[in-house]
C-alpha cells in the first residue's frame, strides 16, 4: 500500500520542532516523506494554492487516488488506507464501488484540473464557504 508522510520544516517560536522528521515519517516499501515549509502550527494552512506546501500535498493526493483508481479498473480489490502508522488507531477502506468513492474520485479530478488554474481549489471553497 503506497503511503505519504509529510513532515514540518520549520521549527515553532520558542519550542523547536514539534514533530520531528523521523517521529512523523516511518521507514518501508511504497512510503514517500516529504516536507512541508512550515511550522507544525502551520503546516496544514495554505493561504493560496500556489503554496509549496499545498501543491506538494495535492500532487500526493493526486497520485495515490490515480494509483487506487488504476487498481479499480483492473479489478483489483478495495486498498485500505491506515492512519495506524502514523500514529492513529482507525483505518479506512475504499470500495470504489460506492457512491462515496466516485464522490472521492470527481473531487480529485476537479483538484486536479483546478491545481493548474488561476484560481484554483482554494477560491472555490471560500466562495462556497461564503
Amino acid at each position: 500500500m503506497p503511503l505519504v508522510c509529510f513532515y514540518e520544516e520549520k521549527p515553532v517560536p520558542v519550542l523547536g520542532l514539534i514533530v520531528p522528521e523521523d517521529s512523523a515519517c516511518i521507514d518501508g516499501f511504497h512510503v514517500k516523506t516529504v516536507s512541508i515549509p512550515a511550522n507544525h502550527m502551520d503546516m496544514c494552512k495554505f493561504a493560496e494554492d500556489s503554496d509549496t506546501g499545498y501543491m506538494r500535498v495535492s500532487r500526493h493526493i493526486i497520485s495515490l487516488v490515480r494509483k487506487a483508481e488504476e487498481n479499480m479498473v483492473s479489478g483489483g480489490s478495495p486498498i485500505p488506507i491506515s492512519g495506524a502508522a502514523v500514529g492513529h488507531p482507525s483505518s479506512l477502506v475504499i470500495s470504489f464501488g460506492s457512491e462515496r468513492a466516485r464522490a472521492l474520485m470527481s473531487s480529485v479530478n476537479e483538484l486536479s484540473a483546478s491545481s493548474s488554474s488561476e484560481n484554483g481549489v482554494l477560491e472555490e471553497h471560500r466562495q462556497r464557504a461564503s
